[in-house]
């Protein structure tokens, strides 16, 4: 006599085996195989996703001078802009650029992204985030030359006859910044802030207050400090702090500060008692300055020995590279002791 057999449904290459009692038809039967069928598309989707981004990966690391910056201890943003400058020599002058020497990102006919509470447009690397002051940066860190002229080192070269890394000291760092710089040899970075509420910080980022700093004197090589200082009550006591904590003679110093470049307009103290004061005084309600561009360099240079607007140094940038990395006319000055 015949005996009835439970119904099987073959899975995968081994045949993992899903039993149907001889009462499960119909709609449970249906269900397992759509099921398997789901399973197994999934598995093939993975599988396409992994190829993909491995792909992508050796692609990047053939274009992207990062990766052989990294090995051969070179300047990394000195080898993006390169590398930049070539794509724009090859291709057609008709192509619209924009390019972000902190992560390397390269747009054809596109623009970047909105920056800001205002969210104006075109100001923003949509990978990295880095606005028109960071891009900056990272740009004069790939002028190697012009520090050699001043003082006779490239920014990020050890100090000559010291035997140790370059010490630079970054106030609010932009993760993608820390992050390049961090990995490059011979440095040694240093990231702090005061982790004011409302903002987003790396995890290589330490606390500390510009007014009362714990270096010691002369500690740091380079510091990079930018749009901070309006947030500082003190600014006196932060300026001494920064003077007191930079290297003398070979040591400098970018800072940048939001600031009105008209003659007429003097400094404003916006150490007010609420946020909506401070809103109306200096434009945001974390600002407690509203600074004069005259003014601010007076303040720097009674700190500083010498202190000079750099920010139309790029005349050794090609015009199509220069339009195309989108850098602020907002003074940024270069101190040193």
């Amino acid at each position: 006599m015949l005996t009835k057999r439970p119904l099987t449904i073959v899975s995968g290459a081994r045949g993992a085996q899903l039993p149907i009692q001889p009462g499960m038809r119909g709609a449970r039967a249906k269900f397992y195989r759509l099921f398997t069928v789901v399973l197994a598309l999934c598995a093939i989707g993975v599988m396409k996703l992994i190829a993909q981004a491995l792909k992508s990966f050796k692609a990047r690391k053939q274009r992207d001078p990062t990766f052989s910056a990294i090995r051969s201890g070179h300047n990394v943003f000195e080898m993006r802009v390169r590398h930049f400058e070539t794509v724009v020599k090859k291709r057609q002058h008709t192509v619209t650029y924009r390019f972000c020497p902190c992560c390397g990102l390269i747009l054809e006919d596109e623009k970047f992204s909105v920056f800001g509470a205002a969210k104006p447009p075109d100001r923003a690397c949509p990978r990295c985030h880095a606005a028109e002051r960071l891009r900056r940066v990272c740009t004069l860190l790939a002028d190697t030359k012009r520090n050699v002229e001043d003082v006779g080192t490239p920014w990020l070269q050890p100090p000559t006859g010291l035997n140790r890394p370059f010490r630079l000291l970054s106030f609010g760092p932009h993760p993608q910044m820390e992050a390049e710089i961090t990995v490059m040899p011979n440095v040694d970075h240093i990231g702090v802030d005061y982790f004011y509420p409302g903002y987003k910080y790396s995890n290589l980022t330490l606390h500390a207050d510009v007014q009362k700093l714990s270096f010691p004197d002369g500690f740091a090589d380079g510091i990079i400090i930018l749009h901070v200082l309006e947030h500082v009550p003190d600014l006196q006591q932060a300026l001494g702090e920064l003077s007191r904590v930079l290297r003398n003679e070979s040591g400098w110093a970018f800072i940048e500060v939001p600031c009105a470049s008209s003659d007429g307009f003097s400094t404003k103290d916006c150490r007010l008692n609420t946020a909506k004061e401070r809103l109306t005084c200096a434009g945001q309600h974390d600002h407690v300055w509203r600074f004069g561009c005259n003014d601010f360099a007076l303040q720097l240079r009674q700190y500083f020995k010498k202190c000079d607007d750099i920010s139309g140094t790029f005349g050794w940038l090609d015009s199509k590279v220069f339009e195309g990395i989108k850098i602020n006319k907002v003074p940024l000055y270069l101190c040193r002791n």
